[in-house]
């Protein structure tokens, strides 16, 4: 009763089922991390791992640990220990990721995502492409900087996805990445042909054919004009959207 509970506060909703599995309802590894606080204060206990393996609160109930104590607990259940890199990830795993920054389990919702993009030979599905105005000066240099700065400082800019390879499909964050930023000089040409280059990269990346297991999934492209900068912002749906963009 405590964890349904805290799932139904979790997932906004009036009742969890035992039987629901977590990510069907709705949760996700960011989630997660809330459920396991909230549980650990009422006195249930267990590990990240035991919750991905046993995502539905029967399953998961028979391999929680009950103390009297809500403060105390196992070695591997202090309060930040899902926060760490690879929190999330298997222990056998992890021995394979040493060589990456960090690692978590792809959410059921992001799997879909990907399968449902990949089910028909060029296609649209799940590839985002938004255009941006910008009235600003041009500064290269500055520009590409300021890029370097955001894909630092964003995780997800340096995601690429393994479906297969481990014991659940991860989404995987390098230290690096390169070939996420490009830019095209267009001051000097028609209106009509800074048009036509824009949508022919439009279409292009309506249909790209992204390779998950390699990062950069987006791309940011700088049309430089007279007086704007039209920057189009292309990506997968199962790294990004349109409210994380905004």
């Amino acid at each position: 009763a405590v964890l349904a509970g805290i799932w139904a506060q979790v997932l906004g909703v009036d009742r969890v089922g035992v039987h629901a599995d977590y990510f069907v309802i709705g949760g996700d590894s960011i989630t997660m991390l809330r459920v396991r606080g909230l549980a650990e204060k009422a006195g249930v206990r267990f590990t990240m791992d035991d919750f991905v393996r046993n995502p539905t609160v029967a399953a998961l109930a028979e391999c929680a640990e009950i103390s009297a104590d809500p403060a105390a607990g196992p070695g591997e259940l202090d309060g930040s220990a899902a926060r760490r890199p690879f929190g999330l990830v298997s222990h056998v795993d992890r021995a394979r990721l040493e060589t990456y920054e960090d690692a978590y389990p792809l959410t059921r919702l992001q799997v879909g995502l990907l399968f449902h993009s990949r089910e028909k030979q060029d296609s649209t599905t799940y590839k985002d492409v938004f255009r941006y105005s910008l009235a600003m000066p041009w500064e290269e240099s500055a520009f590409r900087a300021a890029f370097d700065l955001l894909v630092r400082r964003h995780p997800v800019l340096r995601s690429s996805v393994a479906l297969a390879g481990y014991s659940a499909p991860l989404q995987i964050i390098q230290h690096t990445v390169e070939g996420g930023l490009s830019c095209t000089d267009l001051r000097g040409v028609s209106a009509d042909e800074v048009e036509t280059s824009i949508r022919d990269h439009v279409a292009k990346w309506r249909r790209y054919d992204y390779r998950f297991e390699r990062a950069p999934l987006y791309h940011f492209r700088a049309f430089v004009l007279p007086d704007t900068v039209e920057l189009v912002l292309s990506f997968h749906h199962a790294i990004l959207d349109g409210g994380s963009v905004a």
